[in-house]
């Protein structure tokens, strides 16, 4: 990772909005022109290290489920315990189309493994071809921790068991990050209960390129 003593190199969290062109992720083209618009778009606004915006994902999480299997369960309602102090905020949360869909995510149901690498592949082609105007670049890729809050273990006989079934099966995303010469933006679990992050010990334990390079994580 790239330093400067001039000055502060300037990034973001991760996700941006998307282009209004973009109006199918599903278009190889389309999602190819978003990911150069906004590219260009930080660069221009004079931002350092840049990334893809993640355009290309339903959302920072989730998205795992068109990558890995496993994931065919029943949604089981997604618990925040600040919203038990605010339940008419609560209403207005379910009410709306977008957070419905983050409350119905689907639960692991079976083995976790990595499917399909060309989504992956896709991505830091794209990020690669529009980057060069940038100091340094980016990519992010969900954490075992962030996977396994918003799409909980109903296979496995553990928590820890589930988490490190995650971690083996994201590290092939993580190492065609780091092999593309990207750094890697790890999400971290956003604390929504109580104690420590359970998934520290397993990113801890990782081994291979994926664990020697990447930035810190982020809360949401």
């Amino acid at each position: 990772m790239k330093t400067s003593t001039g000055r502060i190199l300037t990034t973001h969290t991760g996700s941006l909005p998307r282009p209004a062109s973009l109006t199918d992720r599903h278009d190889p083209q389309a999602v190819r022109a978003a990911v150069a618009e906004t590219v260009r778009r930080q660069v221009d606004a004079g931002v350092d290290i840049v990334n893809d915006g993640e355009v290309s994902k339903p959302s920072y999480s989730t998205y795992v489920t068109e990558r890995l299997s496993g994931f065919g369960g029943e949604p089981i309602p997604f618990q925040l315990r600040d919203l038990e102090a605010f339940p008419e905020f609560a209403q207005r949360m379910i009410g709306d189309p977008d957070m419905a869909a983050v409350f119905g995510n689907p639960s692991c149901n079976g083995p976790v493994a990595y499917t399909d690498t060309s989504l992956v592949e896709a991505d830091v082609t794209n990020l690669r071809g529009v980057a060069a105007g940038a100091t340094e670049v980016f990519m992010s890729a969900a954490s075992p921790g962030v996977i396994e809050m918003f799409m909980p273990n109903r296979y496995y006989p553990s928590t820890e068991e589930y988490l490190f079934a995650l971690a083996d099966a994201m590290k092939t995303e993580y190492d065609a990050i780091h092999r593309a010469g990207l750094l890697l933006q790890r999400p971290c679990h956003p604390g929504h209960r109580a104690g420590p992050d359970p998934a520290a010990p397993v990113l801890g334990q990782l081994r291979g390129p994926a664990s020697q390079r990447h930035t810190a994580g982020r809360h949401r």
